[in-house]
């Protein structure tokens, strides 16, 4: 079944990149897999995640998704009119591109002076939760116990940070305002890229589609952006 998967999440890599790495990082429960599409479980997010070839096709997997309180990506814009009756109790929705870091060599971004990158760990967790609003205070704590979080600290002090999702994607870039336009940013990015590459992953973001900066960065940096888009349901 993971072969077959792996076979249709090929057709387009960009777009199923989170999909094929929950695969091949070990942490995907393979419902079905086929050459009508793939729906999968990660265990590690929490998230369901699905790719159909037809409406129909998901519309038959329905029954599972709508019984399930966990979050969907869907990666075909006709699941906004199949899923969104389906799962009302998940009803907020985010629209994103996949940017995808496709080469293996480590990327090379000067610092700006006095700046060092360093793994985060609970004695910075305050901050963080203090300073970024995106995500719950404990999802935070999550990610940092997990070692997934790097800073950059200006002369001592903490002036960005960024992370990886539990489903693998990277984001929770955040620089302080006082730190802005210095290139940490853009550090940042490179560092968790590199930081993903030595764990033997492939590195991905994702941003959502209205967010231009980000795409610049994406690209700026040699990442591959997606023509398709994923769709959130979370409630």
């Amino acid at each position: 079944m993971q072969d077959r998967a792996i076979c249709w999440l090929s057709r387009d890599p960009l777009l199923h990149v989170c999909m094929s790495e929950c695969i091949r990082r070990g942490h995907a429960d393979i419902v079905h897999a086929s050459d009508d599409g793939v729906l999968l479980r990660d265990r590690e997010a929490g998230l369901w995640q699905v790719s159909a070839a037809r409406p129909e096709v998901l519309q038959g997997w329905l029954p599972l998704l709508s019984e399930s309180p966990e979050d969907i990506a869907a990666h075909q814009d006709f699941a906004l009119e199949v899923l969104g009756p389906a799962v009302p109790d998940r009803p907020l929705r985010m629209h994103c591109f996949h940017s995808v870091y496709e080469k293996k060599q480590p990327l090379t971004v000067p610092l700006p002076p006095d700046t060092v990158i360093e793994t985060l760990d609970r004695r910075h967790c305050a901050l963080l939760e203090r300073v970024y609003t995106h995500a719950s205070p404990g999802y935070i704590t999550a990610r940092t116990e997990a070692g997934v979080m790097l800073g950059a600290f200006v002369k001592g002090e903490l002036a960005g940070f960024i992370g990886q999702h539990t489903e693998g994607a990277q984001g929770l870039l955040h620089v302080l305002p006082e730190y802005r336009r210095m290139g940490l940013a853009r550090a940042l990015m490179a560092a968790c890229i590199n930081a993903a590459l030595a764990r033997g992953e492939v590195p991905f973001g994702q941003i959502e589609t209205h967010n231009e900066a980000s795409l610049s960065l994406s690209r700026s940096l040699g990442l591959s952006i997606s023509r398709g888009v994923v769709h959130w349901f979370f409630g």
